[in-house]
């Protein structure tokens, strides 16, 4: 052999002995795939005991994290691990109400929760979480510290149950921009905390800037969303997503909305799992009631009209499932209790004060 022949002979050697590496390699890669088949046996298994130790407790069959209203987890069937759930309303029907509402559920279930607020300062949070978990309380309990001589031990003690659960409000509000790479910072940090994140609410997805190359409020949101979607899957948990609605709603007769009147972006629709509508026709009545008295200042049956619906402290409301990827849609009827601002069953408040009358 000459020198060049000897080398190229050696480099023949070499190539063959990695590609019997890169072989055995790819077996051993092989081996190690894991049975997706067998994952979802598992996966079932753990669903159906959950489905039938909701059964055996009297309870409807819920697979996830109950919403603590009945007839809409009868159409959720509970907020699922990876579920990408947005809620969406116009001003004033209280997405961020109905959102808390779900997180005390959740904390009386001992989940660990993450609310990243864009909007509210953690104290506002608080502040509208509290009446939740008490129902003694009021908002102007806890925003306004009205009665503290009866009430400050009541949300001292609120307070303190928040403080003892897996619980965290990650107030980014006094930013002035936000990205989602930062909110996934700090969900990093918690999920390493609480061992693990069962439900993150974020609110609200118009508030965050884009990252990328993307034009315009559209792109923006739909890039956005596109990543809260996979996040989701990683992380595991179930994500509950505020959302504006656009402002066209507002002209049709009929004000329920629908998935197609999100704001910015057709990809919300397409990307969520679950669609909530929490929707109040009183808001709409109350404010035709007051346009008719500024024309009719002297029309006492609308002024009387006006004042009954303004002092009601519970009044008719709906929850609508606009989309169910993996079940069915429909209206969650319900009541809004307007003292502690929350969505609660038909009937909620009756019981609860036959209960102090027993």
């Amino acid at each position: 052999y000459t020198a060049s022949q000897s080398s190229a002979r050696d480099l023949e050697l070499i190539f063959n002995d990695l590609t019997e590496l890169s072989a055995s390699l790819d077996i051993q890669a092989m081996n190690e795939v894991s049975d997706i088949f067998e994952n979802y046996k598992a996966h079932y298994a753990k669903t159906a005991e959950t489905a039938n130790n909701e059964l055996l407790n009297g309870q409807p069959s819920i697979i996830g994290i109950p919403s603590g209203i009945d007839s809409l987890d009868f159409i959720t069937k509970g907020f699922k691990p990876s579920e990408y759930v947005i809620l969406a309303g116009r001003p004033s029907m209280g997405k961020t109400s109905a959102a808390l509402d779900i997180v005390a559920s959740a904390l009386m279930r001992d989940k660990s929760i993450l609310f990243l607020s864009l909007e509210m300062s953690s104290d506002q949070i608080i502040a509208r979480l509290l009446p939740k978990l008490d129902r003694q309380l009021s908002l102007d309990n806890t925003f306004l510290a009205q009665d503290s001589l009866n009430y400050q031990d009541k949300i001292y003690n609120a307070v303190d149950f928040l403080k003892s659960k897996r619980f965290y409000i990650e107030d980014f509000s006094k930013k002035s921009s936000m990205t989602l790479t930062e909110c996934e910072k700090t969900i990093t940090m918690f999920s390493k905390k609480f061992k693990g994140i069962d439900l993150i609410v974020l609110d609200y997805i118009q508030m965050l800037e884009g990252e990328g190359k993307s034009f315009g409020e559209n792109s923006q949101t739909s890039e956005i969303s596109a990543r809260i979607k996979r996040l989701a899957k990683k992380t595991k948990a179930s994500w509950i997503v505020l959302s504006q609605l656009n402002r066209a709603l507002e002209t049709r007769n009929d004000k329920r909305p629908m998935a197609s009147d999100l704001r910015n972006s057709g990809s919300l629709e397409q990307d969520a799992d679950i669609i909530l509508f929490p929707f109040r026709e009183t808001v709409y009545l109350e404010r035709s009631l007051k346009e008719q008295l500024s024309k009719k200042p002297d029309n006492h049956a609308i002024a009387d009209a006006l004042v009954a619906l303004t002092s009601a402290t519970i009044e008719n409301a709906e929850i609508i499932v606009g989309k169910n990827r993996n079940g069915a849609i429909g209206t969650a009827n319900v009541q809004f209790h307007r003292p502690s601002a929350s969505y609660v069953p038909i009937g909620y408040f009756e019981e609860i004060k036959n209960q102090f009358l027993d």
